[in-house]
């Protein structure tokens, strides 16, 4: 009917209460999606519309925004300045009418045919950075967007019509042309006609034809852009996915292609480190990119080339299964499922399109000579795609999968397998591994001294015969420090000097070579000096490493093993509380309130106070306890603390003086779940730590029998084990007992809470318990209970 019609989104639509156009009153969406159709007729140009936002807390937003038939910027480019920096060029339509253009709220002038120059800071040379940007008109409306800096091909329709052992045949197209001054080819100026057509012999040019090429384009202005030939989002990255830590958090990983070739990677803006091999890994909780979410990609090569595309970064590496199964009679057949399948247009594996159920499964049958890798191309409906080369695996029937480093450096593989009564065996690594009756297995891998990505192979065989396998990473990233030696130099007195490079130091705050402390200078760097020993073991010398959290670890280094060498350093010392709450009870034992909100609360004191790892299990089994015991014997070394802390029912023994901690699974009927105290002291004592502690809410009782050491007959041969000190602070009561009714802790915890709050790290447990027990006999207990 000829009237002008608008359409939008506005942000945080659940705060608002009502939106208006030109006074009346505009329905919209749970998204803040509106489209009406306004009053009045003719064309849109040089309208403009009154906005009203009125927000449920009162407050209102008023606009006048104008209303264009054509977009009001006509086209975004990015070029490089003859210095080298980055500047983004708008061109304005209608720029007669304009009276003044703000980017990201500061004034930019204008030239008088429409033409903004914007000069970028280093961090915003991704080309699919945007930046806000406002257009005031002379009449008093205004035009606001987000505007994105995209860059627009300098040449296109490039193509290789031949090639020979002395090189191709390349032809092309350059775009604007009206506006360029020359295009070399590396180096060598190419010609090109009226339209901007072009063709180069590569042999001429004595240039290669494999591979992407750089083209320069010089302008008129004094700008200038390097195009990469060839290069599409599909060959820039050999890999890039999304991948769970083993304590939860979310890291993008990838691979690029070409890393001689490239000097900066900027993702989402921010530049990324990048190995020589070309690897990289981001902690995305620390880093602005989105999983699941388009991510722009920037890759500035040595060249001055900058080339930027926007992929997809999808979560679990987009494969939710993807299995093998090797059948006795031979051939393969691949099965998947494929996450977010209502936002994938279409999927290529192996050079051949897929078929894809609506769940996002699908099957493949596959020749016994069929690659293990293959590409998997994935197309979105919004028009990203990823592409990456795949291993083919096989869907484990795991029940639990956990990879960590234990105390030595070595990675552990903890898991449990289902179906235990199909399978006849288990390998890791080629190395048959044993596999318990419930399905549950331990595999120690080697050793890891850095950060580097490592891999186990699993192959399951089953008892038909087929044979199930995966790859898994391991995900564990020890950084052990070390120092690396640069250079050695002898002075005349014997004494040797050494520059060395402190690598994965995060954390250590000072160090201490044969009694005297060094200083770590920018970057890493430590000198310090050694005496002459004759190359002997006896002429070892003290190294003792200070670390951030307040402990310290000592190691030993000889002048025969410094020059040229790497040093490893002791691992990061750690601090890690375990706090066990159970509350609930069954089978006729009563709850107990405030155990749950005592380990949380002692937990939190420890982690904000001290600096321990607080690990808390509520409410667990026996076999959940014993096992965060077991799993911490592996982990913790003899330079680290532990600190365990227990809410919940205990009882004695008064004939054996033994006591016993019930867990949460515990029946009235049978002792059978019952966890003897004496056995987690004896626990403690074997894991061999600098130092433990037990803050009991409850009994802890310790027999005769364990405080009685029993030394063996001493041999020369062995090896004495160093026994954990381990300290007990204990209310001595049955369960915790709430200081007066309605309290949500424990009288006990509340104090021991209160007195951690106030002491120093270096406090003895028997001062910790004197002031304690200071603060408890000052009040009255309830029903009858005394210290």
């Amino acid at each position: 009917d000829g009237r002008s019609s608008i359409a939008g989104v506005v942000e945080r639509a659940e705060d608002i209460a009502e939106l208006r156009i030109d006074g009346r009153a505009v329905s919209i969406d749970e998204a803040g999606h509106f489209d009406v159709s306004l009053s009045r007729a003719g064309s849109m140009k040089d309208q403009s519309v009154n906005i009203t936002i009125l927000y449920t807390d009162g407050a209102r937003a008023d606009r006048r925004i104008a209303l264009k038939e054509t977009p009001p910027v006509a086209e975004t480019d990015l070029f490089s300045a003859p210095n080298g920096a980055p500047v983004a060029r708008f061109t304005i339509t209608e720029s007669e009418s304009v009276a003044e253009v703000r980017i990201d709220g500061r004034p930019i002038t204008m030239a008088s045919d429409g033409k903004v120059l914007l000069r970028l800071s280093e961090s915003q040379i991704s080309i699919t950075d945007s930046v806000s940007l406002t257009i005031i008109y002379k009449d008093g409306s205004r035009f606001e967007q987000r505007a994105p800096l995209r860059q627009r091909r300098a040449v296109n329709q490039v193509v290789a019509l031949a090639t020979s052992a002395q090189g191709g045949v390349v032809e092309g197209r350059v775009e604007d042309v009206e506006t360029v001054s020359q295009v070399f080819l590396g180096g060598v100026a190419v010609p090109f006609g009226k339209d901007g057509f072009f063709r180069v012999d590569m042999a001429e040019q004595d240039a290669t034809g494999r591979g992407p090429l750089s083209m320069t384009i010089l302008y008129v202005d004094g700008t200038r852009k390097v195009e990469r030939l060839g290069v599409t989002p599909s060959n820039m990255f050999e890999a890039f996915e999304a991948a769970r830590g083993t304590n939860g958090q979310t890291f993008a990983l990838g691979r690029i292609a070409e890393p001689g070739q490239v000097k900066r990677l900027l993702i989402n803006g921010d530049a990324v480190d990048v190995a020589k091999d070309g690897s990289f890994s981001i902690d995305v909780a620390k880093s602005r990119v989105n999983i699941d979410r388009q991510v722009n990609v920037t890759f500035i090569y040595q060249d001055g080339a900058r080339v930027s595309r926007q992929t997809a970064l999808r979560v679990d590496n987009v494969i939710q299964d993807l299995d093998m199964i090797a059948a006795p009679a031979g051939g393969k057949v691949v099965k998947g499922r494929l996450a977010a399948a209502d936002r994938i247009a279409s999927v290529i594996f192996g050079g051949k399109p897929v078929p894809l159920a609506a769940d996002g499964s699908f099957s493949l049958s596959l020749s016994e000579t069929a690659p293990v890798t293959s590409k998997l191309q994935i197309v979105y409906i919004d028009g990203t795609r990823q592409d990456q080369n795949i291993q083919i695996r096989s869907l484990v029937p795991f029940k639990g999968l956990d990879t960590y480093a234990a105390a030595d450096g070595a990675g552990i593989l903890e898991g449990r397998l289902g179906n235990t009564s199909q399978i006849a065996a288990l390998f890791i690594d080629d190395q048959r591994v044993q596999l318990n009756a419930n399905g549950s297995f331990v595999y120690r891998h080697e050793p890891v001294y850095a950060t580097t990505a490592s891999h186990v192979s699993i192959r399951i065989v089953h008892k038909d015969g087929s044979i199930a396998g995966r790859r898994i990473a391991m995900n564990v990233t020890n950084n052990r420090a070390v120092l690396l030696v640069n250079n050695v130099t002898r002075t005349p007195d014997g004494f040797s000097v050494t520059e060395a490079f402190l690598g994965n130091g995060n954390g250590i705050s000072a160090l201490e070579i044969a009694g005297q402390t060094h200083n770590i200078g920018a970057g890493g760097r430590i000198t310090f000096s050694l005496p002459a020993s004759g190359d002997k073991a006896s002429g070892r010398l003290p190294v003792r490493v200070v670390y951030d959290n307040g402990l310290d670890a000592q190691t030993w280094l000889t002048p025969a093993k410094v020059a040229g060498g790497l040093i490893p350093l002791p691992a990061r010392p750690r601090k890690v509380a375990l706090v066990i709450g159970n509350s609930r009870y069954g089978a006729g034992i009563p709850s107990v309130g405030t155990a749950a909100a005592d380990a949380r609360f002692i937990g939190n004191i420890m982690k904000t106070r001290f600096g321990f790892e607080a690990r808390v299990l509520a409410n667990g089994g026996k076999a959940a306890l014993l096992a965060k015991f077991r799993r911490l014997s592996r982990e913790l070394g003899g330079n680290d603390q532990l600190v365990v802390h227990y809410a919940g029912h205990s009882l004695a023994d008064r004939r054996t003086g033994k006591s016993y901690w019930l867990p949460s699974n515990t029946r009235i009927v049978s002792a059978q779940n019952f966890v003897s105290t004496d056995a987690i002291y004896r626990m403690l004592q074997d894991m061999g730590l600098r130092g433990a502690m037990i803050l009991s809410d409850g009994k802890f009782q310790i027999s005769r029998s364990s405080r009685t050491i029993h030394v063996a007959t001493p041999r020369k041969t062995r090896v004495e084990q160093v026994r954990t000190p381990v300290s007990v602070v204990t209310s001595g009561l049955g369960r915790p007992v709430r200081a007066m009714a309605g309290d949500s802790h424990s009288a006990f915890t509340w104090r021991l809470g209160s007195t951690l709050s106030e002491i120093g790290g270096s406090t003895r447990a028997q001062d910790l318990f004197q002031k304690i027990r200071t603060r408890l006999i000052q009040n009255q207990f309830p029903e009858g209970a005394r210290l």
